[in-house]
């Protein structure tokens, strides 16, 4: 297959493999998936389909059959997707092709007539997620959807404090790595506390940023090290504030992971933190690395808890079959949409947030991450 590669340089203008220095500044979305033409069509769809036409089309002799090409590539198994994509390896430095088939990836969790995506894709356990266990949620938000990964110039504090998302749905969400774990706990501390507000404080220095959590761990995280997790998050969404909070969280998360050698990764680099976090999870480690284990209500009878979150204004986490999600007012969170009440057959654990201290909270955790 000839490939254009005018058309690869376009489509991975801003890739790079390098670290890039901090600039101030606010960030651009880099991708912007926007709402469908008028054509009878309801679904998000990216405007990375010219650029993936470009370098695809050659494999198609229509429009229409491009079109059917994208959906085989969008619920392909992984092992298959990389398969294909070897045709692209020798054109490609290899920077440039693992960034081409995280994008796709990318494509595979967020462009699709689900609007669920596929969560996990990039993820360890993608092959352990029955979708099936998980309906279509309601889309609330005909906002463009953004990638993540340039949103890292982070700001602590604002001028209101405790302020709760506007859209705890989609205004970020889980994109094709397998960190729902971490992802629904970044929720629930987000929708409990306030956007800004999960940590006890945040001090923002020249190079990095002081962090204190709810249960007095207190960390360093660089400037760099957030901009790594920002890249490794795989999240998506359509507010441009809160895609940089989580990824903040998601990054600070990182670093206690690195600090407490989570997974006995012996001495682990931070970019083995991050990976931690994207590999799959038990749901403790969600709240244990955002310093939340002493707003856990005790108790272990899911269903009791289940109707506890029935409850307008309750919060709280759940864990089923190959996932973890947000169940607020008594509905899950499911990728980015709005899902139902959840299915207590499928519910392993519950774990219901409370703003105020536990005096003897319940932990799960080795004393190691303690």
């Amino acid at each position: 297959m000839d490939l254009n590669l005018n058309a690869l340089n376009t489509f991975f203008r801003f890739a790079s493999s390098e670290a890039e220095t901090v600039e101030s500044g606010p960030p651009k979305a880099e991708y912007v998936w926007a709402p469908a033409p008028s054509t009878g069509e309801t679904k998000l769809v990216p405007d990375l389909k010219k650029t993936l036409f470009e370098i695809l089309g050659n494999e198609v002799d229509s429009p229409a059959a491009f079109d059917k090409l994208i959906e085989k590539l969008k619920v392909m198994p992984q092992k298959d997707l990389k398969a294909y994509l070897q045709r692209f390896e020798s054109a490609l430095s290899p920077e440039r092709f693992k960034r081409l088939q995280d994008d796709l990836n990318l494509v595979r969790g967020g462009w699709t007539s689900d609007p669920r995506g596929i969560p996990g894709d990039g993820g360890s356990n993608s092959q352990n997620v029955d979708m099936s266990l998980y309906p279509a949620g309601e889309v609330i938000s005909d906002k463009p959807l953004m990638k993540a990964d340039s949103f890292y110039h982070y700001h602590p504090g604002g001028s209101e404090p405790g302020k709760k998302p506007e859209n705890i749905y989609s205004g970020f969400s889980q994109g094709y790595e397998d960190n729902c774990v971490i992802t629904s706990w970044i929720k629930a501390g987000m929708a409990l506390f306030g956007q800004k507000d999960v940590f006890e404080a945040v001090k923002e220095v020249a190079q990095g940023y002081f962090v204190t959590m709810r249960d007095g761990f207190k960390l360093y995280l660089s400037k760099g090290e957030l901009q790594l997790a920002a890249r490794n998050s795989g999240y998506k969404g359509d507010d441009p504030v809160m895609l940089t909070d989580a990824n903040f969280m998601f990054a600070v998360a990182a670093k206690r992971a690195q600090l407490v050698n989570s997974y006995d990764r012996v001495g682990q680099s931070y970019a083995n933190g991050v990976k931690s976090l994207n590999d799959g999870a038990s749901p403790w480690e969600g709240y244990e690395l955002l310093g939340l284990k002493d707003h856990i209500k005790p108790g272990r009878d899911s269903n009791a808890k289940l109707k506890e979150l029935e409850t307008p204004g309750e919060i709280g986490v759940a864990s089923a079959p190959g996932h973890n999600f947000l169940v607020v007012d008594g509905r899950q969170e499911l990728f980015g949409t709005r899902g139902g009440k959840p299915d207590p057959t499928l519910v392993e654990q519950v774990y219901v947030l409370q703003l105020s201290k536990v005096e003897a909270p319940q932990s799960d955790t080795p004393e190691r991450l303690k």
